[in-house]
């Protein structure tokens, strides 16, 4: 929400693919849409037998019409980490948010240098309790 909601202050459009059970897309270019941006992310139940680096893969084709992608996700591994890294390839800049309560979790550090060396972004965001 925080990021759509200063992409919208900034005056650039957002779109956020939702493929939850009941995929949808939410598209605006207004701050005031941010409250049916809440309403689809609370509808959605994120239970899915498809994997997330599949869902992501098939945002590639449309990605090089963005200026920005912004990954978030309590996982990271080397699927991820390569796709996050094609999205970066092919232009945009990449903003991944790492959900955790252990940032600094050896098996990830290797993924987010290379993350980094790539010029992504990689931040942490602490789950609600």
């Amino acid at each position: 929400m925080a990021v759509a909601d200063l992409q919208l202050q900034d005056g650039s459009p957002v779109r956020v693919p939702l493929y939850g059970e009941r995929p949808t897309e939410f598209s605006a270019e207004r701050a005031q849409s941010l409250l049916l941006l809440q309403e689809l992310l609370a509808e959605q139940s994120f239970r899915t037998d498809e994997p997330f680096a599949r869902v992501l893969s098939q945002e590639l084709k449309r990605v090089r019409r963005s200026g920005a992608v912004v990954i978030v996700s309590p996982r990271l591994d080397p699927d991820l980490t390569d796709l996050a890294l094609s999205f970066r390839r092919m232009g945009p800049n990449v903003r991944y948010y790492l959900v955790t309560y252990e940032a600094e979790q050896p098996g990830w550090l290797p993924y987010i240098r290379r993350l980094q060396e790539a010029g992504a972004e990689v931040c942490y965001v602490t789950p609600a309790s």
